[in-house]
């Protein structure tokens, strides 16, 4: 009995101590499946964060990209259509006879003035042009074409000035050449009228020198005639007759003396210069050769602005 009580007191130890070991064993391996969870969520967390990282880099360089390529599309327009009136200004002879011939008064007014209109025309929006091609991409953002427009616009404006100057310039040579015919026609013995007209083209050309020029000329030149007027009327037997005929002298060379010492040098009070316009077209040239070179580089299929040849570009 003692020894049945003994097993079963040491069976029933056994089966306690089998049971508190069991509990001991159960609860670790009941927390093991935590851990390989954290894992797994931890790494797909890195993988998305690490492709959503790429993507932005992607979108970051392709917006780069986009930003920094140049649009040469526009800047090849406006050239083109500035080129025909940079050819103009080169080949035209109309401004240059304006500069050449002001002061010929064999030049009939119609023959001159055809020379201004024409000229006006040949010139006319080229100074805007100018300025817009100076505001497309393709010269804002290459270093190059930029330096070249710049002397390209700087030759330009010493020949066409920019807004309404060339316009005043243009009418100083016409008012002058205007004055030039009319005083041709003059002689000692015209009436006051003609003189006065002769004198209003330059009093009323809105030229402050032309202006003083012309009242100076006509004060002179009245004094002249009306001094041969009192010649042609006194008789050479009169008693006065020697004074009537120094004071016609006198004032024939006060006015002789006025117009060579007070005559305004009209090439430097308009300034206008067609005769070399060689050195601005050459600066064009150069420019829109790279401008053309750039367009068909970074050529926009769709705009139809040049043609292909050969699987080529060709921007002419």
């Amino acid at each position: 009995m003692v020894g049945d009580k003994m097993d079963n007191n040491t069976m029933s130890g056994a089966s306690n101590f089998s049971g508190i070991a069991g509990q001991d064993t159960m609860a670790p391996q009941g927390t093991m499946p935590v851990a390989p969870k954290k894992k797994k969520t931890g790494l797909i967390l890195g993988l998305s964060l690490g492709i959503g990282g790429i993507v932005i880099v992607i979108v970051v360089v392709v917006v780069v990209i986009m930003m920094s390529k140049v649009d040469y599309g526009e800047a090849y327009r406006v050239a083109s259509e500035l080129s025909e009136k940079v050819q103009g200004i080169h080949n035209d002879y109309d401004c240059t006879n304006v500069v050449d011939d002001y002061d010929d008064e064999y030049v009939s007014d119609k023959t001159f003035d055809g020379y201004v209109v024409e000229c006006e025309a040949t010139t006319e929006g080229v100074d805007e042009l100018v300025k817009k091609l100076g505001e497309t991409a393709g010269v804002k953002k290459n270093k190059e074409i930029k330096e070249k427009y710049e002397v390209f616009s700087e030759e330009m404006v010493k020949i066409v000035p920019e807004g309404d100057e060339l316009g005043q310039k243009l009418a100083v040579y016409q008012a002058w050449h205007t004055f030039a015919v009319k005083v041709d026609d003059l002689q000692a013995t015209s009436a006051d009228a003609a003189v006065q007209a002769a004198a209003n083209v330059l009093i009323e050309s809105g030229n402050e020198v032309l202006k003083k020029y012309g009242e100076g000329w006509l004060e002179k030149t009245l004094a002249y005639t009306h001094a041969f007027q009192v010649y042609r009327n006194t008789s050479w037997s009169a008693s006065n007759y020697n004074d009537v005929v120094a004071a016609r002298d006198d004032a024939k060379t006060a006015q002789e003396n006025y117009s060579m010492e007070n005559k305004p040098d009209i090439g430097t009070l308009a300034g206008l210069n067609f005769d070399n316009t060689t050195k601005m077209y050459n600066a064009f040239e150069e420019m829109r050769e790279l401008i053309n070179r750039e367009y068909e580089a970074n050529y926009d299929y769709e705009s139809g602005d040049c043609f292909e040849l050969f699987g080529e570009v060709v921007c002419d």
